[in-house]
């Protein structure tokens, strides 16, 4: 499961394994423009 998340203006994804809930891991704080990128890349299968 990912989640888009924003903070004082900064923008990061979060990523919840199903196997290891305890292994969640975050992306770099970015713009919202880079962040709806990556978000957009997550959903539509095409980040590595």
């Amino acid at each position: 499961m990912f989640e888009l998340c924003t903070a004082g203006g900064l923008w990061f994804v979060r990523h919840y394994p199903f196997d290891e809930p305890a292994d969640i891991l975050e992306s770099v704080w970015m713009s919202a423009c880079a962040a709806r990128t990556l978000w957009m890349q997550i959903l539509t299968g095409q980040a590595r």
